[in-house]
């Protein structure tokens, strides 16, 4: 088995968070404390720990895509 599938869910959310927000205190902020609206409201940390980490992960990747596309724009 992979180390890929061998990683806490939390930590791989936390590790691609980090790519958004350089400041470790601001991400755990924001998995505990900050809802995701397109996923019910929930924060990272209750998704994934409901099981939902495929809808973190895919929120994640739309964001970075979103920060993607931005940054070419200009």
């Amino acid at each position: 088995m992979s180390a890929a599938f061998d990683a806490d869910p939390a930590q791989v959310v936390l590790r691609i968070a980090t790519t958004l927000v350089a400041d470790p205190h601001r991400v755990l902020d924001w998995y505990h404390g900050d809802g995701i609206a397109s996923l019910g409201g929930f924060t990272a940390a209750q998704l994934v720990a409901a099981g939902h980490v495929a809808g973190v992960l895919a929120f994640l990747h739309g964001v970075l895509a979103a920060e993607d596309g931005a940054g070419g724009a200009g």
